[in-house]
């Protein structure tokens, strides 16, 4: 036995010194080049790689006979189902003296429960199954949307159409909705950057439907009845007036199906648009000013943009990408990185479906106001006349292109971008040119849309902050109107209408 163990010893001893030796072979043997080693000396910077090619994700679009339309796109990673919606509903379809109906109709339809469920049996029903649904109505987009696992489809499903089909606006669901509302009414003056939104919109759309805050006003809030969105709702919501996307793991003939049976009853119908008044082209300088004791000022100029579908939207784009839509723009490196006057500078250009706000935003201490409002001005007068340099130019397009392509990083945003293309009227060929379109944007393009829709010296002006922030003006630069803030008629008296 001892002489077994010897010779196991002995060979296991061989073995791993013949392993050693092998090793030691292998490292020190000279490596024989091939294709796939890379010389010694090349420059990594000087490599040369393919092109890489990007194809927009496919989803598919179904019309049901309802005239819903639906897209699909089947993703069976995960056992989860997301449903989303864009319904042609919003504030601007509401008379001013009802300002906050088209929300308050969208917040009860889901809370307030349905013909089948109250709002608290909805609640515990979706929670029980980890799944949720939401509904939320914008300025000019209504929006619903279902989450949930692939097993609790057909009850979850039932709810979601039930809660677009038959909300029952249980008048106790409305009471509670109004009480939170007013008690956001009377706090609205606290955030500095609160104030300067609101405001400004005010002053650029003035009587217009764009003007109103979404969520209405303490005198508008407090007169809606349960009838009213009864009214409402029976006027906008039909299914031709509806465009559903969904995505997940399910087969798109079986959902269709499912999709049929839930919606069945739910009938195609006529819609009355209410008309949207015209916005004027015409820039008027107004520089006003709302005091509040913050040693920070809070900061907004503009005027007038473009809407969605105007045919200078990419060049526009590319534009303001170059301006203020980055954390590389030049408002930021000017205002920020240069002078160091503000943390949050920028400038975008809303398009929604009329036509939107171009605005420059920034927060600064309040003696040095206006150094940034000055240099901001520079800089919009600088992008309207000195031309892009081409490294600069190549930039941004090619940081546009970037971020198109994350923007279809899940099936759900891929369902989403095929859902809002549709909902603003888009050609159905939009996602995959959009890059094309891009590309053939020149610096010339920027410099003409620039000088079209930026007009520094007809801006409206907004500036909320203490009187060191209206002090740091020249007496000769601006004579400011005063704007004062107050919530009327009050929230308590409103609340008991």
């Amino acid at each position: 036995m001892r002489g077994m163990k010897s010779i196991r010893r002995c060979v296991l001893f061989l073995f791993v010194v013949s392993l050693c030796v092998l090793a030691v072979a292998r490292v020190s043997a000279p490596v024989e080049k091939t294709e796939q080693t890379p010389q010694s000396g090349v420059d990594p910077r000087k490599l040369e790689f393919p092109p890489l090619e990007f194809k927009v994700p496919k989803a598919e679009r179904t019309l049901l006979p309802n005239g819903m339309v639906v897209y699909t796109r089947e993703d069976h990673l995960l056992p989860v189902i997301n449903i989303t919606s864009a319904i042609n509903v919003g504030e601007i379809l509401v008379p001013a003296e009802k300002a906050g109906l088209a929300s308050l109709t969208g917040d009860i339809m889901r809370t307030g429960g349905t013909e089948r469920m109250t709002g608290d049996e909805v609640d515990e029903a979706l929670e029980y199954v980890a799944a949720s649904v939401s509904v939320d109505v914008d300025r000019e987009r209504g929006t619903a949307s279902l989450f949930c696992l692939k097993k609790d489809l057909d009850s979850t499903l039932r709810i979601f159409a039930d809660i677009l089909m038959h909300p029952r606006f249980a008048q106790d669901k409305i009471d509670k909705r109004r009480n939170e509302l007013m008690e956001s009414f009377r706090r609205e003056n606290d955030v500095p950057d609160d104030i300067a939104g609101r405001e400004f919109r005010k002053l650029v759309y003035k009587d217009h439907p764009y003007a109103r805050r979404v969520t209405g006003y303490p005198e508008t809030v407090g007169g809606i009845t349960r009838d009213e969105m009864l009214a409402f709702h029976k006027q906008f919501s039909h299914p031709n007036n509806v465009i559903l996307g969904i995505s997940g793991d399910f087969n798109k003939d079986e959902m269709l199906g499912k999709l049929n049976e839930v919606f069945a009853e739910w009938k195609k119908q006529k819609i009355d648009f209410p008309s949207v008044p015209e916005l004027p082209d015409t820039f008027d300088r107004s520089l006003n000013f709302i005091k509040k004791d913050i040693a920070q000022s809070s900061v907004l100029l503009g005027h007038f943009g473009l809407e969605r579908l105007n045919p200078d939207y990419y060049a526009v784009y590319v534009m303001n990408f170059i301006l203020g839509e980055e954390f590389t723009s030049r408002l930021v490196e000017s205002v920020r990185t240069k002078a160091g006057l503000a943390y949050a500078v920028g400038s975008v250009f809303q398009t929604p479906r009329y036509k939107g706000m171009f605005i420059c935003y920034f927060q600064t201490v309040s003696p040095k106001t206006y150094q940034a409002v000055d240099l901001i001005l520079s800089e919009l007068n600088r992008i309207r006349t000195e031309k892009i340099p081409p490294e600069e130019f190549k930039a941004a397009k090619d940081a546009i292109a970037n971020r198109f392509v994350f923007q279809f990083e899940t099936s759900r945003s891929i369902i989403e971008r095929y859902v809002t293309m549709e909902f603003e009227g888009l050609p159905s060929d939009y996602l995959e040119t959009y890059l094309d379109k891009i590309a053939t944007i020149t610096p010339e393009d920027v410099l003409r849309v620039a000088d079209k829709y930026i007009h520094p010296d007809k801006i409206t002006l907004l500036v909320v902050g203490d009187e060191e922030a209206r002090k740091s003006f020249p007496e000769n630069w601006a004579k400011f109107n005063m704007i004062e803030l107050a919530v009327s008629p009050s929230v308590e008296s409103a609340s008991k209408q």
